[in-house]
């Protein structure tokens, strides 16, 4: 499966990252945000975003609650 997690830039959004996860499990996920998160570190960057918009996942919206501190989590609908 390709996860994707995009970032908002004035009137639209552009991709920072894409990932290739063999499963869609909360713990999938989470070793996901936290590799993430080290290599953000590595390259001196820090990830610390106030919003995180996902599809109704529970998987997601668990690993999103777990692993960081956000001010708001928004549950979306996408059409494919």
């Amino acid at each position: 499966m390709t996860y994707v997690i995009c970032a908002p830039l004035e009137d639209t959004s552009v991709t920072c990252m894409y990932a290739f996860i063999t499963g869609k499990s909360q713990d999938m996920y989470e070793e996901l945000f936290r590799s993430l998160n080290s290599k953000c570190s590595q390259l001196s960057f820090q990830l610390d975003p106030s919003v995180v918009i996902s599809h109704f996942e529970q998987a997601v919206t668990g690993a999103v609650v777990t692993y960081s501190v956000i001010t708001y989590l928004v549950g979306a609908v996408f059409i494919t």
